[in-house]
């Protein structure tokens, strides 16, 4: 176990999901994470904080493939409380998923991140 909390494991990718299992599906989260931010006009330090709280989620517990884009949008829903200057609200980040994940989804997922 990593000695900090707060801290990205960096043998992440290796010691909890496998490389091959778990690179493409990150990658292509961070993609649509950047799409989103970048459609939506959010700051870039909002992305980065939204990838960090992707990595220290997947660096402690197995993420199922199904939920990787709930872990994506509850992080970026988290960052943006912390850098926007403007609030969004919930639902909107639902709407970003198509509605696949609903607001109550999400706030589940917020409080196993916190």
């Amino acid at each position: 176990m990593h000695p900090d909390p707060y801290l990205v494991n960096p043998d992440c990718l290796d010691d909890v999901q496998g490389l091959n299992r778990n690179v493409y599906p990150r990658l292509k989260l961070l993609h649509w994470l950047q799409e989103v931010c970048s459609k939506i006009g959010f700051q870039r330090e909002t992305f980065y904080l939204a990838h960090s709280f992707v990595d220290m989620a997947l660096s402690k517990r197995v993420q199922n493939l199904s939920e990787y884009q709930l872990l994506g949008v509850t992080a970026l829903y988290m960052a943006t409380k912390m850098e926007e200057v403007q609030y969004t609200p919930c639902r909107k980040f639902s709407g970003y998923t198509l509605n696949e994940f609903s607001p109550q989804q999400i706030a589940v997922e917020e409080a196993r991140l916190v």
